[in-house]
């Protein structure tokens, strides 16, 4: 603390805390416990969210929901299981793919699965001899999209 006094750091050193004080500890772990005990906290893998732009993690409700293809990636998954729903599809069409938005690359790298919406019709279109699944709302934009990127 002298150190910084010297370098002109004006602060009430009386109020200084430091990350490995066991009462700086105690209070990490229980809040953890709290975060605990109302079930926030699971295990397994989940992406962190980080902003290029912002240089800085981003809760998920920063986000807006992607409404122009325009601003987004478009990328090809394969599907490794179907689920039960999917079946006829997987039988049928057993190398289809789902298409995935977003505007943001880096959210695709943690990808380790897709959801499905049950409020969102789906369809199942032929582009290229490929079989791709898209939401029905998207296939307009998405074929737009594909005679833009072929001129």
């Amino acid at each position: 603390m002298n150190d910084l006094s010297k370098w002109g750091i004006l602060t009430d050193f009386r109020y200084s805390y430091f990350t490995m004080m066991p009462a700086y500890e105690a209070n990490v772990i229980e809040r953890f416990a709290d975060l605990m005990d109302k079930r926030m906290v699971s295990r397994g893998s989940r992406p962190v969210f980080w902003s290029v732009e912002q240089q800085r993690i981003m809760g998920e409700d920063d986000f807006v929901p992607v409404t122009e293809l325009r601003d987004s990636i478009v990328a090809k998954l394969s599907i490794k299981s179907f689920g039960s729903k999917g079946e006829k599809i997987k039988e049928n069409y057993p190398d289809a793919k789902v298409l995935v938005f977003t505007e943001d690359a880096w959210q695709l790298c943690a990808a380790q699965a897709v959801a499905i919406n049950d409020k969102v019709s789906y369809a199942l279109v032929k582009h290229d001899n490929e079989y791709l699944i898209l939401a029905e709302k998207r296939i307009g934009e998405f074929i737009s999209r594909m005679s833009e990127s072929t001129q």
